[in-house]
């Protein structure tokens, strides 16, 4: 295990790191060595992902853990799923590359490098309510989401889907939606860590002090589709305008 965290970490730190892990239980130590494997340099942020991830009922190590909580390395190490069909949907905002499986949408990435049309019903639905939702005639989408994550992940990412369209939430009131209010960091990280943008509304978790924060596809698309939402949600003439009539413009 030591060398996973040489390979990360600074002499200095991975020292006490060494000595801190002698102390906790072997199922998080495993999990917080295959989070930084993964690439979580930061340690801090291994650190309160592994204690999540592990079961703890909340960030500190000497806290017990949930009920039935599984090992985390368990999580951070599946196999991504097998034969994913693809494919580019044009929106508004630039193109997006869908990429499914049978069990439903794994991934919604920004600004592809290359093109793709595989044809599966999954994609089709993603295609047909991503042009609604930009249209203003769709607020809840229903095409299943299959992305891989943690425990701690997968909460934070039901949370995000019951952020109503049009609002907003800060990443202290995430954290304290999903049970945990010292959990900010690690809300944060989640909430970066979400593959399905839109369909799974990450843009909607802004900062305390109401500015936009971050967002993978970059603050400019983040801004244009809350302006979306709100548009679509507040103006009369948008509501109720016949269907091909009712797009609303990101630009704003």
């Amino acid at each position: 295990m030591a060398g996973a965290f040489a390979g990360v970490l600074g002499a200095a730190r991975f020292a006490v790191l060494a000595g801190f892990l002698a102390a906790v239980p072997a199922d998080f130590a495993g999990g917080l060595d295959a989070r930084l494997a993964l690439g979580f340099a930061d340690e801090e942020r291994a650190l309160a992902f592994g204690a999540f991830d592990a079961g703890f009922l909340d960030g500190g190590i000497g806290h017990k853990r949930r009920p039935g909580a599984l090992h985390p390395g368990v999580h951070c190490r599946r196999n991504p799923p097998l034969n994913p069909s693809s494919s580019t949907i044009q929106t508004p905002i630039g193109p997006l590359l869908a990429t499914a499986t049978d069990q439903g949408l794994t991934s919604l990435r920004f600004d592809p490098e290359a093109g793709a049309h595989d044809a599966h019903p999954v994609l089709d639905l993603a295609r047909a309510e991503l042009d609604a939702y930009f249209r203003g005639d769709l607020r809840d989408f229903t095409v299943p989401v299959a992305q891989e994550g943690t425990p701690f992940q997968r909460r934070v990412w039901d949370e995000l889907r019951r952020i109503p369209y049009g609002d907003t939430i800060s990443y202290a009131q995430l954290a304290a939606r999903v049970g945990n209010p010292a959990a900010v960091r690690a809300v944060g990280g989640a909430n970066g860590a979400n593959n399905v943008p839109i369909i799974v509304p990450c843009h909607r978790v802004i900062a305390a002090d109401g500015t936009l924060g971050g967002f993978g596809g970059g603050l400019d698309r983040k801004r244009r589709l809350l302006a979306l939402e709100h548009l679509s949600l507040f103006n009369p003439a948008i509501q109720s305008a016949p269907g091909p009539s009712r797009h609303v413009s990101p630009s704003l």
